[in-house]
């Protein structure tokens, strides 16, 4: 039944977005400046009804660099398979484009009903695996350093797949709150004139486990190391 009733709020979206009708010119693209870029995403995060809703506001630029702010609402559930949808933002640039995106103020809000144990950024744009490709320049970030990304209420971040997946754990965001990630998050376009940039929330549990579920857990792990299983690292592995 649950899954049932996953699939129809699902669909029930799908048929928002795809019915969704607006004026040639709309809040889903944003030119940042005379940077070049240009960001836009799907019109159904501007839907008032749509449980889900984005934005980005231009802040400045220099000669090599232009600053965003950018704030993301998750509101729909998890979905059938038990986890959130991501929200992507494509950036397009043109002509003489700043070689780095930065988003000085990333704004997140957990309306989903489901506390976040970790959250991903992911960049997709190339895939070299150099420095050609759009990926997080994690020198300019300086994650954990002052004056550096502060990822609230997170702890700990992994990079990954060539600095085009940075996944942030070991937090909890509760459902009903929002965190405000400020200090610069660095995106460095490389040899791309475009790429699509993904925000993950994943699941977590502000809940103590039952006893009975602790034993279970005990009891898989010791089974797994008897047996000596190995299952392969999935490469840019969300968290």
């Amino acid at each position: 039944m649950r899954l049932y009733r996953g699939l129809f709020v699902h669909l029930a979206a799908l048929a928002v977005a795809l019915a969704w009708t607006g004026p040639s010119t709309r809040a889903d693209t944003v030119a940042l400046g005379a940077s070049g870029w240009v960001a836009s995403w799907s019109p159904f995060y501007d839907d008032p009804s749509s449980p889900s809703h984005l934005s980005a506001q231009f802040v400045s630029q220099d000669a090599t660099s232009v600053h965003v702010n950018l704030t993301s609402t998750f509101g729909a559930p998890l979905n059938m398979w038990g986890s959130f949808d991501a929200i992507p933002i494509a950036f397009q640039g043109g002509a003489g484009h700043t070689p780095f995106v930065v988003f000085d103020n990333l704004t997140l809000t957990n309306n989903t009903g489901t506390p976040w144990a970790c959250f991903t950024f992911k960049i997709l744009g190339g895939n070299t695996g150099t420095t050609q490709d759009a990926r997080f320049d994690d020198a300019q970030t300086a994650i954990g350093q002052p004056g550096g990304l502060d990822i609230s209420p997170f702890t700990t971040f992994d990079y990954q797949a060539n600095n085009q997946v940075l996944n942030l754990i070991n937090g909890l965001l509760p459902s009903g709150a929002a965190t405000n990630m400020t200090g610069g998050l660095v995106v460095s376009a490389g040899n791309e004139s475009s790429f699509t940039f993904k925000e993950v929330p994943t699941p977590g549990t502000n809940e103590t486990p039952a006893p009975a579920t602790v034993w279970a857990g005990l009891v898989l792990i010791a089974l797994l190391g008897a047996l000596r299983l190995r299952l392969p690292a999935r490469r840019g592995r969300l968290c």
